[in-house]
């Protein structure tokens, strides 16, 4: 990702790397992508995405490779639940 060793940046960047803004941003994202999978992995599926800035990339990445989150009759189960017809 991004052409970069992100092994080497999470586990042994020294402090003044990982600080800098470019790299916190990036290790922030990849661990919130590696702690969204951890979850996922224990069965537990988000019923919505959503994110505050950075996070938010996160949620869009989620949204956008979800199956489930882009199931149509997913969606029309909720539309249904929520008393909005077919």
């Amino acid at each position: 990702m991004a052409g970069r060793d992100l092994t080497s940046l999470l586990l042994d960047a020294p402090m003044e790397e990982l600080t800098q803004t470019a790299n916190a941003q990036l290790a922030t994202f990849v661990t919130s992508l590696i702690v969204l999978d951890a979850v996922e992995r224990l069965g537990l599926l988000p019923g919505a995405c959503a994110g505050h800035s950075l996070g938010e990339y996160t949620a869009l990445w989620r949204r956008v490779h979800s199956p489930w989150l882009m199931d149509p009759s997913r969606d029309r189960a909720w539309q249904r639940h929520a008393g909005g017809g077919r």
